[in-house]
C-alpha cells in the first residue's frame, strides 16, 4: 500500500505525563510523535509512546527526533532501535524515525533491530520508505466482551479472506480469530478491537483489549480452555505474541496468506 502524506483534519493530541517531552498527533491513519529533549531522557518515553500508538494498528508510526539533542547515549539508542523487533515480529505497521543528527542516525541504523525501522535524515525521506513495510489492506471491527463475539470474529475474518482472495486460509484464520477473541472475553472482559491485515504473503490478526491486568496467554499442556485455545493458535500460526501498552494489551498472530 502506498502511504501518502495525509492532510491533517483536526488531529487528536494526548497530553504527555509531566516531565515527558513527547507529543502525539494523528494525521489520518498515521500516528506522528514529536519528541523534544536530551536523548538519554526521552528514549524511554518515546519508545513507550510509539508502542502505545502501534498497538492501535495505525497505517504507520513516525517518531520525529529532530529536536532531540545529545549526548549520544548507547543504551538510549539501543532502546529506540529495539522498536524494530516489533516490526520484525508483527509486520504491516512500519515505524519511521526522523533523525537529522548523524551520530544518532548511524547508531540507530547500525543496531541489530534498527534495520527493520525506516530511519532517515528528513521527514520526506522517511515518508518515502514507509510504503515498503505497510499492509496492503486492513479492516477493523469492534466487538463486545461476550461469548457470541467469537462467532462474529469468525464471520468478519472469513469475509476479509474472501475479499482478499485468501479463501484457502479461511479455516485457519477463523479458528485463530475465534480463539483470540475467546481469550480476550475470558480474561479481559472489556470492549475489543479486532484488526485483520493483508501484509504481502502474510495475514495479520490482532485483538486489542483494555484490561490493565498484566495477564499473559501461555501455551500449556492442560485441559483448560485458555491452554487448549493457545495450542490451536500456536499450531496454525507462523508466530504469535502479546504486546502490553497503556490501558491494555494486544494479542497478535501471523498466518501465511
Amino acid at each position: 500500500m502506498l502511504i501518502q502524506k495525509p492532510v491533517p483534519t483536526g488531529p487528536s493530541r494526548r497530553t504527555p505525563p509531566r516531565g515527558v517531552a513527547v507529543g502525539v498527533r494523528r494525521l489520518g491513519d498515521i500516528s506522528l510523535l514529536d519528541v523534544h529533549g536530551p536523548l538519554p531522557a526521552v528514549a524511554g518515553p518515546a519508545s513507550e509512546a510509539v508502542l502505545a500508538e502501534w498497538v492501535e494498528s495505525p497505517a504507520a508510526v513516525i517518531c520525529d527526533l529532530s529536536d532531540v539533542r545529545g549526548p549520544v547515549d548507547s543504551p538510549a539508542m539501543s532502546q529506540l532501535a529495539l522498536l524494530g523487533a516489533q516490526v520484525r515480529q508483527w509486520p504491516g505497521i512500519p515505524i519511521g524515525l526522523i533523525c537529522p543528527d548523524r551520530d544518532v542516525r548511524e547508531g540507530l541504523t547500525g543496531a541489530a533491530e534498527g534495520r527493520y525501522l525506516a530511519i532517515a535524515e528528513t521527514g520526506s525521506a522517511v515518508w518515502g520508505e514507509l510504503s515498503a513495510g505497510a499492509a496492503t489492506s486492513t479492516v477493523r471491527a469492534t466487538l463486545a466482551p461476550e461469548p457470541r463475539s467469537a462467532r462474529a470474529a469468525r464471520d468478519f475474518v472469513a469475509q476479509a479472506c474472501s475479499d482478499w482472495g485468501c479463501s484457502h486460509q479461511v479455516l485457519a484464520a477463523t479458528l485463530v480469530a475465534s480463539e483470540l477473541v475467546t481469550l480476550a472475553v475470558l480474561q479481559a472482559r472489556t470492549p475489543l478491537t479486532m484488526s485483520v491485515s493483508r501484509c504481502g504473503h502474510q495475514l495479520r490478526v490482532g485483538v486489542r483489549d483494555h484490561d490493565r491486568t498484566p495477564s499473559t496467554p501461555r501455551v500449556v499442556e492442560s485441559d483448560d480452555a485458555i491452554g487448549l485455545g493457545m495450542q490451536v493458535v500456536e499450531a496454525l500460526c507462523q508466530d504469535w505474541g502479546v504486546l502490553f501498552a497503556a490501558g491494555g494489551k494486544l494479542v497478535w498472530a501471523i498466518l501465511p496468506a
